[in-house]
């Protein structure tokens, strides 16, 4: 009878060894539990979304009509599942279509310059000139050519070479505010309303009432303004 007494307490002992493995397991485990929660491991949801994709399409391939049925819906299900994951909606292709148009609108808008910031008169360049040093100053003697087109696609004021003395009011006001802009062998694409062109009264018989115009232009030549002091009488009769 002795002897089975000792397996009893030798049993208790290796009970109470592992009794406490246990409890030092425990409470390893109750420590980990009262930290916050990592993110999910995006990667890891990948292969499992993978592997999901892979069991509903190998189902569908021996299910007949059922199979065919659950295989069409496997990209609804992993659509769901991407946005379960990460949070994230995928846009329509309506609200996409939106934003393409909206990107391309401010595009285009960046690429006009709004000389006076009313509408009324914009510019937009169409190849680079020599630059900014090249820019005419007030009274500068200026070479341009010129090519106008009203909205109905009529072609006018069309010029291949002409002169003409900056902000002296020689030629339209579109003309001499845009060139004040331009740098020598500039190309520029001008839109002006009827103030800055022709305005209520046109120009008969090419010309109807307000009219807006996009003119092409492009400065050939500056030239430093006229030292009045210095000219001779026959640089100043070829001037006027």
């Amino acid at each position: 009878m002795e002897e089975p007494a000792e397996e009893t307490v030798a049993g208790r002992s290796e009970l109470g060894d592992a009794g406490e493995e246990r409890a030092h397991e425990m409470s390893a485990t109750d420590g980990e539990d009262s930290r916050v929660p990592a993110a999910p491991d995006v990667t890891y949801d990948a292969t499992l979304l993978e592997q999901h994709q892979s069991e509903t399409t190998a189902g569908g391939e021996g299910g007949g009509e059922r199979g065919a049925r659950t295989s069409g819906t496997a990209k609804e299900k992993a659509v769901r599942f991407k946005e379960e994951v990460t949070g994230l909606e995928e846009d329509p292709p309506i609200a996409r279509g939106e934003e393409d148009k909206k990107e391309k609108e401010e595009e285009e808008k960046d690429e006009w310059m709004d000389i006076l910031g009313t509408g009324d008169l914009k510019k937009k360049v169409v190849r680079d000139g020599g630059g900014v040093e090249t820019r005419p100053t007030p009274l500068s003697r200026v070479r341009i050519r010129t090519k106008g087109q009203l909205d109905n696609g009529a072609v006018v004021d069309r010029h291949s070479s002409i002169p003409f003395t900056l902000g002296d009011g020689d030629v339209l006001q579109a003309w001499d505010l845009s060139v004040s802009l331009m740098e020598v062998g500039e190309l520029a694409l001008v839109r002006t309303s009827p103030r800055f062109a022709y305005g209520r009264q046109g120009r008969t018989p090419d010309i109807p009432a307000n009219a807006s115009i996009t003119y092409e232009l492009e400065l050939l030549d500056v030239q430093p303004p006229v030292d009045y002091a210095t000219v001779t009488e026959q640089e100043l009769t070829t001037l006027v």
